[in-house]
């Protein structure tokens, strides 16, 4: 088989892959209905879907030449066969080995070697053996199968193998056959599927590329938040032009009255009445261009709104028909769990009924696939901690069979629940307490200070587990802190509720897509920052002598409630750059995340917009307190906040008082290391004192080029530098900083004797930050310049 052959093999094993899962899916699905139904008509309809399915994987394995594939599906096809024909009663023993060769058939599908083919056979065969042992009992209720419908061979699949039902059913001999016959088997299977293409109202497109397309449909986003800022531009220049020609409107009559009296042919040449008629015969005149700029602005001004109300609607429109591409519903998602909750209840030895309800709720696909291991891992600890075993619900006056539940519904426009429910034993606080301190996440004096309900959250921290042994399934304290990190991840949040011998619930709420949100662009210190709209519960203006310290913490009462008050700033641990204390009222907002509320103080609230979520790359997968970034209008990055982790991160944070928080940026600038360069020892000694008198951390240098060499090799906060000295003077100094990448944003404060007006105009001109003279040199002058500056 040459190059070209092998490729276009390995494509139809990818369609083929593709079909099987979905035929494998099946399969498992009907299997499962089939155990744990009792209706006649049902068990008729089941068996004859398993009986189809594996008939078609057959047939499609064999035109791809997996001969173990069809070797199994044969031996199963057999099985079903018999028990369609009532020659077999579908045992228990039938539905483990039929389980079993599903999960065998997914392995061979996806190529493992290890698949114990062997086995699965035999263990078929002995099923068929009981059906040829003389006495076997027959259903009590027979199943009425009706006939099945002739199924239709694919034009390349050949003669079914021969049954032997006096024989075991030995796996298939490798294929032998010439390669030009597995060309024409899979040239025939291509004619096929290229045939039944038109008649098809669906075809498979790649998630790739459908998720390429979405991106690019995101991007058009900003077009649309581009265009809106145009507008508001073009209104504000609109309003200006009018305020402005309302003014002259004003002004007119007194100019013309004015040029009435004295006339501009009787007017002086020189003077200053000269000068003010001809500048008002200039503005008469430019009346005319100012009442075109005016129409003009406007005209433009409502063809930019149009347009903006155009693109915006395209653009919703097509973001909207490309996230219902992408929307799938859950019943995708909880097809594997039945048989994952029968497999691991039956290996427990315990009574499990699975109800799923809602599984028509429709969600964005990345969001589905994000959330398959966090389910998972709910119901694996469900099973294994909660429910407990048919004896011991018999004795706490409990059915048998326990109930694992999962409920998916719609909460709003924009936001699913997902509840994974049980009746089980509960979860033990007491334990959970335990754990905690054993393993250190919390110490016995932080836990006297929790809730019984925030004690039930300490689940959620790594490495806390109340199993007493560790296994395949639980006991690890893994699992339920990758469920709080995928759903933080995923910007919704997870609680849960706990009854002792009543069962335990596990909330996710979840927000339907991923691709846009509404964002608030928050301003602090300085930087602009996105927190997400769903997760603000308000913005509010305080007073700041409202902030109440309140056990080492700062409060404040929010429509009758006290929450926790934290500078996002300090959150964050971002440099102080503003000083609050000058103002009477503070910005703030606040947050919501789970059960618990926080109030960020913030610089100011600039605007709320439609916001494009980007990630932050492998290298950056999980960073604390950001939950990936957008980029404005403007080209500016900007990050978005993780709600989940900066409420975690508030109350955990020792916030300090307003009062405490100036003593600590006056405390910062105090340990502020500052370099001084003067040749003269008499200057360079009194700059040491009046700075280190004043908290700073002061080095001294005696010339220009010492001073480089060290500001190239140590870290400062501020340069202070005399002019006149030896190797290289304080400008040359200066110049060569600014034009360094890393020293640029250095403060630079000239003192020097140099008084002249070039000398001021060239300390200027290189870029020093100050220029004080040593004539006026006074020491508070000295110390404000570089407080400022700091």
């Amino acid at each position: 088989m040459d190059r070209k052959e092998k490729e276009f093999l390995k494509k139809l094993r990818a369609t083929f892959k593709i079909e099987a899962e979905e035929h494998l899916a099946a399969m498992s699905s009907e299997l499962i209905a089939l155990e744990n139904s009792e209706d006649p008509a049902q068990l008729a309809a089941s068996i004859e879907s398993v009986y189809r399915a594996a008939h078609s994987l057959k047939g499609a394995a064999r035109a791809v030449g997996l001969r173990d594939v069809e070797s199994v599906c044969q031996s199963l096809e057999s099985v079903v066969s018999s028990i369609k024909k009532q020659e077999l009663a579908p045992s228990q023993m039938f539905f483990d080995v039929a389980l079993r060769t599903v999960d065998i058939l997914n392995q061979l599908v996806n190529e493992q070697e290890s698949a114990p083919v062997g086995d699965i056979l035999r263990e078929i065969e002995s099923l068929l053996q009981e059906r040829r042992e003389p006495g076997v009992a027959k259903p009590e209720a027979p199943v009425e199968v009706g006939t099945a419908a002739p199924a239709i061979e694919s034009p390349v699949i050949r003669e079914p193998l021969a049954e032997k039902p006096s024989e075991p059913v030995q796996p298939a001999e490798p294929s032998v056959e010439k390669p030009q016959r597995q060309e024409e088997d899979a040239k025939h299977a291509a004619g096929a599927v290229q045939r039944r293409l038109p008649q098809s109202d669906t075809i498979r497109i790649s998630t790739a590329r459908l998720d390429a397309l979405l991106y690019q449909v995101e991007e058009m986003v900003s077009i649309k938040i581009a265009a809106a800022e145009r507008l508001a531009e073009l209104r504000t220049l609109a309003a200006l032009l009018d305020a402005w020609e309302k003014t002259w409107k004003r002004v007119r009559t007194d100019l013309r009255r004015f040029q009435e009296v004295c006339p501009l042919g009787k007017t002086p040449e020189k003077g200053p009445d000269a000068e003010t008629l001809r500048l008002i015969d200039y503005l008469v005149k430019h009346e005319t261009l100012l009442k075109d700029a005016v129409v003009r602005t406007n005209r433009l001004s409502k063809n930019a709104e149009n347009e903006s109300r155009s693109i915006g609607g395209m653009i919703d429109v097509l973001m909207d028909d490309m996230k219902t591409l992408l929307m799938m519903p859950f019943a995708s998602l909880l097809e594997p769990f039945p048989k994952l909750v029968r497999d691991i209840s039956h290996d427990q030895g315990k009574e499990v009924a699975l109800i799923v309800e809602g599984q028509e709720v429709e969600i964005d696909r990345r969001i589905l696939e994000e959330m398959k291991d966090p389910l998972i891992h709910l119901v694996r600890n469900s099973l294994d901690h909660g429910l407990e075993k048919p004896d011991v619900r018999i004795r706490h006056r409990k059915p048998p069979q326990g109930t694992l539940r999962i409920q998916v519904s719609q909460q709003s426009s924009n936001k699913i629940e997902i509840l994974v429910s049980d009746d089980g034993a509960g979860i033990d606080v007491a334990k959970v307490k335990k754990a905690a301190v054993s393993r250190q996440v919390v110490s016995e004096k932080e836990l006297e200070g929790l809730s019984n309900q925030e004690a039930l959250g300490l689940i959620f921290r790594s490495d806390v587990s109340t199993s007493d042994i560790i296994t395949d399934l639980s006991g690890r304290g893994l699992g339920l802190a990758i469920v709080q990190e995928k759903v933080d991840k995923l910007g919704g949040h997870v609680s849960v509720e706990s009854t002792p011998l009543e069962g335990t619930s596990f909330r996710i709420v979840l927000p339907v897509t991923l691709a846009t949100f509404r964002g608030i662009l928050a301003e602090c210190n300085q930087q602009l920052f996105v927190i997400p709209t769903s997760s603000v519960q308000r913005v509010v203006r305080i007073k700041k002598d409202s902030v109440r310290r309140v056990e080492n913490r700062d409060t404040v009462v929010i429509r009758d409630r006290v929450l926790l008050f934290v500078w996002l700033a300090e959150v964050l641990n971002i440099a102080d750059g503003k000083d609050h204390d000058d103002e009477d009222f503070i910005s703030a907002v606040v947050l919501n995340a789970g059960q618990r509320s926080v109030a960020f103080g913030i610089d100011r609230i600039v605007s709320e917009q439609e916001v494009i979520v980007k990630g932050l790359g492998k290298q950056l997968a999980r960073v604390r307190n950001v939950a990936g970034a957008t980029v404005l209008s403007s080209g500016e990055v900007v990050p978005i906040l993780n709600v989940s982790d900066l409420v975690k991160s508030a109350l955990s944070h020792r916030a300090v008082s307003t009062g405490v928080a100036t003593q600590r940026r006056a405390a910062q600038k105090k340990r502020s290391r500052i370099l001084v360069a003067e040749d003269s020892i008499t200057s360079r000694t009194l700059l040491r004192n009046i700075l280190e008198s004043a908290g700073y951390d002061v080095e001294t240098v005696v010339d220009g080029w010492e001073a480089w060499q060290i500001l190239r090799s140590r870290n400062f906060d501020l340069l202070v530098s005399d002019v006149q000295m030896p190797k290289m003077d304080g400008f040359e100094l200066t110049e060569k900083i600014r034009a360094d990448k890393k020293l640029a944003e250095l403060p630079v404060v000239l003192v020097t004797s140099l008084e002249s007006p070039e000398d001021r105009e060239r300390g200027i001109d290189v870029g020093a930050s100050a220029y004080i003279v040593k004539s006026s040199f006074d020491q508070s002058n000295l110390l404000e310049v570089v407080g400022r500056l700091l």
